[in-house]
């Protein structure tokens, strides 16, 4: 009886003892909702002084630390007046922010239940708020306004660095991140209290800047995938590499295009700067789109084709620039002369004669980069079969065939096993099993003669189509070889 009771009472304080955790949650959902919302009015009502602002004085004189001066013709082709550039920097600036609005409504919405799906939403809408200069230029000389989003600017730092150290389970993973962490509030609440300047109190603040951001984008890469590696479980990993690919593009491209705003490095002309803030805007649009990805589906999709493109069209924009650059400095040393028409159009006519070769050959050596050689399994058959003529011990065929298939597909370890007296025999290996291993039947003339042993490239990473195809075609020709060296085992 006393044993019922004490049952009865357990249940009963189970709801009792969830109650504080839910109605934290429930304040934690109405805070963050409330101040998304009035942020987001806030920065609307900021989107016409920012375009009047543009017209009446950045882009001539310059606002600050936000806006430099900017003459409007380069002496380019492009002419545009003081209307359009404003236009298109409120454009740049006002696109940017609502994607990661877009991006901050779908994760709350989808996963407003959970405190991580809270953060992320949250580090959504501060930092894509407090990112593009529009807050800090609009609302100049009004304090509470400039009070509120200069917090919001924190909160964006701090948040989305948060966010990366804990995505997805929650924890800080290494530990030691747990003291990056903390540095990161220091510098950001610093920041705030001194209004933005706490590099200038040192000597050559504008590397200890460059410093701190890289160094900060290498760590928290580092965090993903030392989590990717030693902690996560399969699903977990699979939302680890959007979140990865993500960070690494939007960072590194910030990095790389903060450099460029140096007034030393480039002409200064307003159409130098739409494109600098374009091109800037648009790298760090990676986070959130990949973010949501990772958030949203359990099931995600194959990254995997989506870091090939990232590497092929980079090799691809880099190579067809050097060409253009190399063949129109070559031309103009040649005929002696600058500026040519002629020699543009030589140009121009070389890179779209090379275009395609190139890209061809750049998205194969990717291909075999990353995969291997599952795109040419003839030529590998080929190579295996220069080796077998050669005389060898029957085991050093097998050994040949598991190296072959092991360095083909870019894989950790490939294992060959026949049958021997009614059992599986291992006879052959190629690496160490370090992840998940599949096996694969060999079979030749209807009957099976052994087992082919795979592990796959990263953990709960499975194989493609490609893969597939290939090693069809290498368990159709390996039937032979275990055949033989069967015949030499009886």
């Amino acid at each position: 009886m006393q044993q019922l009771q004490d049952r009865i009472a357990d249940r009963t304080a189970e709801p009792a003892a969830r109650l504080p955790q839910k109605g934290f949650l429930v304040c934690l959902q109405l805070l963050a909702a409330l101040f998304s919302l009035i942020t987001a009015v806030l920065y609307s009502t900021g989107i016409p002084i920012y375009y009047h602002k543009l017209v009446s004085s950045c882009i001539v004189n310059g606002c600050g630390n936000w806006v430099p001066a900017m003459p409007l013709d380069n002496g380019g082709t492009i002419h545009l007046s003081l209307e359009t550039y404003a236009v298109i920097f409120v454009c740049i600036d006002v696109i940017f922010t609502f994607a990661y609005y877009a991006a901050a409504l779908l994760i709350f919405w989808k996963g407003f239940r959970e405190p991580m799906a809270i953060l992320a939403a949250l580090a959504m809408v501060t930092f894509g708020t407090s990112f593009p200069s529009l807050t800090s230029v609009a609302f100049q000389g009004n304090a509470a306004q400039e009070w509120w989003f200069a917090f919001a600017a924190t909160l964006g730092w701090i948040g989305l660095s948060l966010l990366f150290l804990l995505f997805p389970n929650g924890s800080f993973v290494p530990r030691w991140t747990v003291g990056v962490f903390i540095l990161i509030v220091i510098v950001n609440v610093s920041s705030f209290f001194n209004h933005g300047i706490i590099w200038n109190v040192f000597s050559g603040s504008a590397y200890l800047l460059a410093l701190w951001y890289i160094g900060l984008t290498l760590i928290l890469i580092y965090s993903q995938l030392f989590r990717f590696l030693k902690v996560s479980s399969p699903s977990q990993r699979q939302q680890t590499k959007w979140v990865v690919y993500g960070l690494a593009v939007g960072m590194i491209g910030f990095v790389g295009m903060s450099i460029l705003f140096d007034p030393r490095l480039n002409d200064g002309s307003a159409i130098t700067y739409v494109y600098l803030n374009a091109i800037i805007n648009l790298c760090l649009l990676a986070i959130p789109f990949t973010f949501t990805m990772a958030v949203l589906r359990h099931r995600l999709w194959d990254i995997d084709p989506l870091v090939k493109r990232t590497l092929v069209y980079s090799a691809l924009t880099l190579c067809v620039a050097a060409i253009y650059i190399f063949s129109v400095f070559y031309l103009s040393r040649l005929f002696e002369t600058k500026n040519n028409l002629m020699i543009s159009l030589a140009s121009t006519a070389i890179v779209a004669v090379a275009f395609a070769p190139l890209k061809e050959k750049l998205q194969r050596l990717v291909n075999r980069m990353l995969k291997g050689r599952h795109d040419d399994p003839y030529a590998v058959l080929l190579e295996l079969g220069s080796q077998l003529v050669q005389p060898m011990a029957p085991e050093a065929m097998l050994e040949a065939l598991a190296s072959s298939i092991k360095e083909s597909l870019r894989l950790p370890y490939t294992g060959i096993a026949i049958g021997v007296g009614g059992q599986d025999a291992f006879v052959a290996s190629s690496g160490e099993p370090v992840h998940e291993v599949l096996s694969f039947p060999i079979i030749y003339r209807d009957e099976r003669l052994g087992t082919l042993y795979l592990s796959s490239r990263s953990p709960g990473e499975a194989f493609s189509s490609e893969d597939n195809k290939f090693l069809d075609v290498l368990l159709h020709q390996s039937g032979p070889i275990v055949e033989n060296v069967n015949m030499t085992l009886v």
